[in-house]
């Protein structure tokens, strides 16, 4: 007599969850993919004009910071920008959709901000040269901010990701900011 055993071969498909938001400066849980540099990041708009983020790690530049400069007889120009890539998105200003948000430590990156998939700006600075004494004129919600935090959506497969860059602005010179990116995280499925 032959006794024959079997097992079905049972499969658990675990459901991920997606988180819903991340409160800007947090750094740990089993959500939150954390990173920390050793070298801040410095964009300058003279001798370092770009630099692209992957916040995934999925090797897909999510984010670019970059600059414009113009020079004419009238004046001087100066844009610091960043800009999503693909379908990722930045928190904007209510006030000035044109204007990358600020948002500081503790506050909540969800669904209730705004949120635009353009190239966006942090500075703008504008010198008229054009008269005797001319005049110099910052713009943005960046202008001499430390330690504030950028709001960031990364859209992969229809599923979003919350995030945070947090930077630093300073004068450089008479005529440059230099922006410094201490850390970022971003929610991860868990």
């Amino acid at each position: 007599m032959v006794l024959t055993l079997g097992c079905e071969n049972s499969s658990v498909e675990k459901t991920l969850k997606y988180p819903t938001s991340i409160v800007a400066g947090h750094t740990s849980g089993e959500s939150i993919m954390y990173t920390h540099f050793d070298t801040l990041i410095s964009i300058d708009g003279l001798w370092n004009p770009t630099y692209q983020f992957d916040l995934n790690e999925d090797e897909i530049n999510d984010f670019g910071f970059s600059s414009y400069r113009s020079i004419s007889p009238g004046g001087r120009h100066f844009i610091l920008n960043l800009e999503p890539f693909g379908q990722n998105m930045i928190a904007v200003s209510d006030s000035n959709q044109a204007w990358v948000d600020t948002i500081s430590m503790g506050q909540y990156i969800d669904n209730q901000l705004i949120w635009r998939n353009s190239r966006l700006i942090l500075l703008n600075r504008s010198t008229i040269t054009a008269y005797p004494g001319g005049s110099d004129y910052w713009y943005g919600l960046w202008v001499d901010t430390k330690r504030k935090y950028i709001g960031v959506k990364i859209v992969t497969d229809d599923k979003f990701y919350y995030g945070w860059i947090k930077v630093n602005i300073y004068p450089y010179f008479v005529h440059l900011y230099v922006i410094e990116v201490e850390s970022y995280a971003i929610t991860k499925p868990y």
